[in-house]
């Protein structure tokens, strides 16, 4: 009798028993619901901000890639990858060296904070700062400074928000080095998917300190970097160089993994991508990069000028004026009929294309061929090789063009529907073709 009951005991509950909104208030308001955090005016401001910090490493790496890498594929661009690649690495190793990828588990470890407190849900660094320093101690009632909690959010947060930029950096590199390799269906799948794990990256933030995770996608962005790099480095287009870099790209994680004896992590995903990659290539799905369609037309009276080529087509409705290739060729007797195409190849590599000309069969309903034609390129030329073939008296109906390697990897196709005509005041418009 007399004795003063303190907060939360007793089942009575005094005046100063906390009632069940308060509970959820401080549950859920951990910087308003208390003198102590109220006098910390940034907290929320400075929770705010780190809960943007993974748009931020998202949008950022996307917007380097938008600035730094080109048009066409160079060196350089590749050594900037490069750079990504092997930043991400040293952070996986350094962090499977302590067996862990946030600072929260060493912070424990080193009695930072007590074990079981959650620092990473909402209202877990009050928490922590609760139990840690008791309410009424100097230490919580004046709370941290900004380089502190800078500091602190670094050494917890840091590798995974590096992690994070330096994916999304790759990701958004390969969709850009992927697409201009891309002019069909097929492959465009791979840059699809490609763009899913770009978004997606954008939510991972949380789940960068499982190992199996990081380690797949590092293994992902090896296999299709490496995929560009080594025919870059030996001059060669091979089909074998894809195999190679798969198998390079699972030999790098399998590196990862022996040098982070502490980390726990699976090595079946990434075999697993790296059989589908090798599926997706057999399919004729993956584009035969390193080799860049820079256009590829439909076109007529094609002439070779001053350096440029020259050709022209025929005048368009309003709605397809934007259209550089006739999507209907109304070919007059004896006409020449061109494909154009424009590829940028690397320095050094040498190779053959082909220009497979097939039309429609409406008996058979199936693409028969009508000539496989060839020219030989040489890389190096900034705006690309430029070449072309021609067919006199097309049969009427619907063509598709096909530009492939030797191997018959498809490079791009375009397609148009053939007729006959003797309209000799037929409109066209010139063009230069790059």
């Amino acid at each position: 009798m007399g004795a003063v009951q303190q907060e939360g005991g007793g089942a009575n509950g005094g005046q100063s028993h906390p009632s069940e909104s308060y509970k959820f208030f401080r549950e859920h308001f951990p910087y308003l619901s208390s003198p102590a955090a109220m006098k910390q005016p940034f907290a929320p401001l400075f929770n705010r901000a780190k809960a943007a910090f993974p748009a931020l490493a998202f949008f950022g790496g996307f917007l380097w890639d938008a600035i730094t890498l080109g048009r066409s594929i160079q060196a350089l661009d590749l050594f900037i990858l490069l750079g990504y690649l092997l930043a991400a690495g040293g952070i996986l190793i350094v962090m499977g060296r302590r067996g862990f990828m946030h600072g929260h588990k060493e912070a424990e470890m080193e009695g930072e904070i007590p074990p079981g407190i959650p620092a990473r849900t909402p209202g877990g660094v009050q928490a922590a700062a609760e139990a840690t320093h008791p309410q009424g101690d100097p230490a919580t009632r004046n709370g941290k400074s900004a380089a502190e909690k800078i500091l602190a959010w670094a050494r917890a947060d840091g590798p995974a928000f590096a992690l994070q930029f330096l994916f999304g950096s790759m990701f958004s590199a390969l969709v850009i080095f992927y697409f201009l390799s891309s002019s069909y269906l097929p492959s465009f799948l791979l840059v699809m998917a490609l763009v899913a794990l770009l978004i997606l990256n954008e939510f991972l933030e949380s789940h960068y300190h499982r190992f199996t995770l990081t380690w797949t996608l590092f293994g992902l962005c090896a296999i299709l970097f490496s995929n560009f790099a080594l025919p870059h480095l030996f001059h060669s287009i091979h089909p074998a160089w894809f195999f190679v870099s798969t198998a390079a790209g699972v030999g790098m994680v399998y590196l990862l993994k022996a040098l982070s004896p502490k980390a726990e992590g699976s090595l079946w995903p990434i075999l697993g991508t790296a059989c589908a990659l090798v599926l997706l290539y057999l399919c004729n799905a993956i584009p035969p990069v390193p080799l860049v369609k820079k256009n590829l037309a439909i076109c007529r009276n094609l002439t070779h000028e001053d350096g440029a080529y020259r050709a022209e087509m025929q005048i368009l409705p309003f709605y397809q004026s934007w259209r550089r290739s006739e999507p209907v060729v109304r070919q007059r007797n004896g006409e020449k009929v061109y494909c154009f195409t424009s590829v940028f190849l690397p320095t050094g590599i040498h190779c053959t294309l082909y220009h497979n000309w097939l039309y429609r069969d409406t008996r058979k309903q199936e693409w028969v061929q009508a000539s496989r034609i060839g020219f030989p390129i040489s890389g190096g030329r900034k705006d690309g090789f430029r070449g072309y073939t021609f067919k006199r008296n097309l049969s009427p109906g619907r063509w598709e063009v096909r530009v492939e390697t030797e191997t018959g990897r498809m490079l791009g196709t375009v397609r148009f529907f053939a007729e006959a005509s003797l309209d000799s005041a037929m409109q066209f418009k010139k063009l230069t073709l790059e």
